[in-house]
């Protein structure tokens, strides 16, 4: 049998016209329709098991990699600072190469040869941190045609290798332009004058609390708050360079078991981000000069990816002894969550207060959500909130992995033909990002291009909402159940597993018309029920089924929430 071309991005596509081709993944398309849905794709990446196979390789990866970095920098730090420092980048590593890796295996077991389009490449890209990283590796084109074309070579044998005259244009790799909101400019201008006094501040709290209740807490504790993004500014960043970088690959001492391993192992150190090798020294001096002192920091998310505030952080923790608090960011209780916690969080803090009751040993109520959070106004809007996802996958954890897995399409397209016509011209769908252009297109060939509400403005959004309709049970689904008429349209049982604990809430909120798997029985139910979706949302019933799942999350009022943390807190000082 003649062997078909691999197409393994967009790039490719466009220069195989006629020939016959078998796509890598949904992330070829750069237009998708809902047919295409259907056809492509239909197995997931990875189950449960090969994201614990993914982090078991990463934990067996990460004592290595301390030892290399210790001899490439000529220290002598604990291991535990560089496993802290390199743990996301990572996980993200892995995973990435392991779910390109698994589709290529899949079709060569299948088509057993291929053809190849390699496109020249004389210039080499490392990128600086984390942060470039994930955008890079979730969006871009050009750098996974690079990645895969590494793996493609190491499996090679199964390919018939076609050179392309032209060269992958690197000029193409362009960065989302990250902004400022004129709140933080304000805030940071306040920081800039203030400084003096704020560099004696006992705490620093990065994140985790609302902007006004930040404020209040830091007031409440004697003290201005601090800007993050005035101390901590990080821009994304990338270098292309002629030559190879030097990395003295014979520093890394490990025993790949198969060969993905082998194949992570002879590559992992060319991948590594810059921050923590070459620019790593300049990082580290300036993080040092940071003019804060606090003895305790509390910080929410900007652990995961922000690099300067990590190497800051664990130069606190593990030279000047400071102790660090990592408060949860969301609402998130699956089984698959936690893909970082597990090792990092629980590395990293002194202690780590999370949302659900069942592990919040200090008792301390949720910090950014309280009762009466939002205040709602004039309620004109439907709000339908749908899982996202990158054009590449690189992330573990619970959730849909590619666009054929995405309900959101479907759900829609069912509740426009099922809703009565005078409910769906209400309905909005909040973005996160919307980051993935085909997404987008998919959503607004359903909905139409005015129906989409500004990315990142859910709260400001949920104001104005009548009801909710989340097809993913996280943060906004537990913001939006705090707040009025929500309900929760997905198949628990397939996507999103709860953890065991939250299994009979579920089948509880199922039983009083919260959750839905079915988009056709909602669509009936809002039909129903549109005039009064009050009355159905305050009856006992109801309330007592919302109140079973979200005193789970440890929700108080929000002077209880300041008092308690301000109590807490000092304990530490």
């Amino acid at each position: 049998m003649k062997a078909s071309f691999l197409i393994t991005t967009d790039i490719e596509k466009k220069v195989v016209n006629k020939e016959k081709k078998i796509y890598l993944g949904d992330w070829v398309f750069s237009t998708y329709a809902i047919q295409d849905l259907k056809k492509n794709n239909k197995k997931n990446f990875s189950d449960e098991k090969e994201d614990q196979n993914i982090k078991e390789l990463a934990n067996r990866l990460i004592g290595p990699l301390s030892i290399y970095l210790n001899r490439y920098h000529k220290k002598n730090f604990t291991n535990l600072f560089w496993k802290n420092l390199v743990w996301v980048w990572l996980l993200y590593y892995v995973a990435s190469n392991f779910f390109k890796w698994k589709k290529i295996n899949e079709l060569i077991n299948k088509y057993k040869k291929f053809k190849y389009i390699n496109f020249k490449t004389s210039k080499y890209i490392y990128v600086n941190d984390v942060r470039t990283y994930t955008q890079l590796i979730g969006n871009s084109d050009e750098f996974n045609y690079l990645q895969i074309k590494k793996i493609i070579y190491f499996l090679k044998k199964n390919f018939l290798i076609k050179d392309h005259q032209s060269e992958i244009n690197l000029n193409n790799l362009n960065l989302k332009k990250e902004k400022i909101s004129y709140q933080k400019k304000i805030f940071n201008f306040i920081n800039f004058f203030f400084s003096f006094f704020i560099k004696n501040n006992k705490f620093f709290i990065s994140s985790g609390f609302s902007f006004l209740n930040l404020a209040k807490l830091n007031f409440a504790l004697g003290q201005l708050p601090a800007s993050f993004s005035y101390y901590f500014w990080n821009k994304r960043s990338f270098e292309i360079i002629e030559k190879k970088l030097d990395r003295k690959k014979i520093y890394l001492k490990f025993k790949p078991k198969n060969s993905f391993e082998k194949f992570i192992y002879q590559n992992i150190i060319d991948e590594i981000p810059l921050a923590y090798l070459e620019n790593f020294s300049f990082l580290l001096h300036k993080a040092k000069k940071i003019n804060l002192d606090p003895k305790i920091i509390i910080t929410a998310s900007e652990h995961y990816h922000n690099d300067l505030f990590k190497i800051w952080i664990l130069y606190q923790k593990y030279f000047l002894k400071k102790k660090v608090i990592i408060i949860y960011h969301g609402g998130a209780h699956q089984l698959a969550s936690g893909s970082f916690d597990k090792f990092y969080e629980r590395n990293l803090a002194d202690e780590v207060v999370t949302w659900t009751n069942k592990s919040n040993k200090s008792k301390l109520p949720n910090s950014k959500i309280f009762n009466n959070f939002i205040i709602q106004d004039k309620r004109f809007m439907s709000i339908y909130v749908g899982s996202e996802i990158s054009k590449y996958p690189f992330r573990l954890g619970p959730g849909e992995k590619n666009l054929s897995e995405i309900k959101s399409f479907k759900n829609i397209e069912i509740l426009r033909k099922k809703l009565k016509r005078n409910i769906f011209d209400t309905l909005f769908f909040a973005p996160k990002g919307m980051n993935n252009k085909r997404s987008y297109n998919l959503l607004s060939g359903i909905l139409g291009k005015k129906k989409f509400l500004n990315a990142g403005k859910f709260l400001k959004n949920l104001k104005n909402a009548k009801l909710v309709i989340c097809d993913y049970p996280q943060t906004s689904f537990l913001e939006s159940m705090a707040t009025g008429p929500t309900f929760l349209l997905c198949d628990y049982k397939k996507f999103w597993k709860p953890e065991k604990n939250f299994l009979n809430i579920y089948k509880t909120l199922e039983k009083n018309n919260i959750i839905f798997r079915n988009p056709n029985d909602l669509a009936k139910f809002i039909n129903k029920n549109w005039s009064d979706i009050d009355l159905w949302w305050n009856k006992t019933s109801t309330k007592n089924a919302r109140n079973l799942f979200l005193n789970r999350f440890s929700i108080s009022k929000s002077n209880n929430l300041i008092y308690s943390w301000k109590n807490f807190l000092l304990k530490y000082r």
